[in-house]
């Protein structure tokens, strides 16, 4: 997802984070079998993974963002000129 997100290939990182759901809630509820130290140390690397995953998705809306301001900008502009 990480990857994707980095290439700004959305559609494929969506994908793949509606496949991850149901692997992530089959980890709950944590058995004592011995697993458990294991589940913490995946959830931490998947923790870690997201908050990557949130700097380049936060970075891509506010690039989005100031496109989109910028549009706007221009259609005011074009709009005054051709009133004038």
């Amino acid at each position: 997802m990480l990857a994707f997100s980095q290439k700004e290939q959305w559609d494929e990182m969506i994908e793949l984070d509606q496949q991850r759901k149901p692997l992530i809630a089959a980890l709950f509820p944590v058995d004592e079998d011995g697993q458990t130290e294991v589940i913490r140390g995946l959830l931490q690397t998947l923790l870690e993974l997201n908050k990557q995953l949130e700097t380049v998705s936060l970075k891509a809306r506010d690039d989005v963002r100031t496109q989109l301001q910028g549009l706007n900008k221009q259609r005011k502009v074009t709009s005054a000129y051709q009133s004038s």
